[in-house]
């Protein structure tokens, strides 16, 4: 329960600092050396820190599935998350990003775990409608504001379908040297477009933004990762999915503090239907194999 309180907290304020970043250096740029660093510290936890857990040799077969499998899924995730961030609110992608219980929860039935079909359309649909709702408003505008809310719906699928993906790799290896491994496989494939950026883009410091992404590099990125990890080897994915509900909330209240960012009534009214939907979701926790 620490573990999930720890990383939810800290990806709370990942949202602010990641638009912060973003806003003010070019996003695969400030991405793809982000997770290159992240990737380099955790790996060397991982070898001189043996309390993190066993430091394991990985041969081809384990090369090619990291790549294949959570490598792959974090950078979709990841290139619809920082884009998502970029076109729309800090609090509109927090809440797109709460509705992936009930997406964990369609992948539990899909797997064989036993949960109440009624429960699951009745939880399906109010997300859903709680979805529709906050993204409406953005169909009326004509700036391309939908695409950043599809984005974050996006998002909040992939970022699904990774913990499944990171989760089936938990027993082989330690929690440092698994997001280490995936990191530095994210920040190679980002890397063509992190070096468009690079000679593209101006490219300028100032303290806040250097503030920010230090805490996206440590927190975040770091020991949040090593939490969320720890959580989903001992629960089942859905069940640990159910905090991620407290996000929009923790969001909203940093973007109001720091970006200034209005909270629209609808957000809301939104963040009621999907935490209803997420509630009657894990109401009951998925039976395990």
């Amino acid at each position: 329960m620490a573990a999930i309180g720890i990383a939810i907290t800290l990806w709370s304020g990942n949202n602010i600092a990641t638009k912060i970043v973003i806003t003010e250096w070019p996003p695969m740029w400030a991405t793809g050396i982000r997770f290159a660093i992240c990737s380099s510290i955790l790996l060397l936890m991982a070898r001189f820190i043996p309390a993190l857990g066993p430091r394991r040799p990985i041969d081809a077969a384990l090369r090619k599935q990291l790549w294949l499998g959570p490598g792959l899924g974090f950078t979709a995730y990841l290139l619809s998350f920082v884009w998502a961030l970029r076109l729309t609110t800090a609090s509109n992608v927090a809440v797109y990003f709460a509705t992936s219980p009930v997406f964990a929860m369609l992948w539990d039935r899909y797997d064989g775990q036993r949960i109440a079909w009624k429960r699951m359309l009745l939880a399906s649909g109010l997300t859903f409608i709680g979805v529709i709702w906050l993204f409406l408003p953005t169909l009326s505008k004509t700036s391309g504001a939908w695409i950043g809310d599809a984005l974050s719906l996006l998002g909040s699928l992939l970022w699904v379908n990774f913990s499944y993906l990171s989760r089936k790799y938990q027993n082989q290896l330690s929690a440092c040297q698994l997001n280490g491994e995936i990191f530095w496989r994210t920040a190679l494939l980002i890397s063509p477009f992190a070096l468009y950026d690079h000679f593209t883009q101006t490219i300028t410091l100032n303290s806040k933004v250097l503030i920010a992404y230090t805490y996206a590099v440590l927190g975040p990125s770091v020991v949040a990762f090593l939490a969320w990890s720890y959580a989903l080897k001992r629960w089942p994915t859905s069940k640990v999915m159910l905090f991620v509900n407290l996000i929009p909330l923790l969001t909203a209240f940093w973007a109001w503090l720091l970006l200034d960012e209005s909270i629209p009534t609808q957000f809301w009214i939104a963040t009621l239907l999907v935490g209803s939907g997420v509630s009657l979701s894990l109401g009951k926790p998925p039976n395990t194999r």
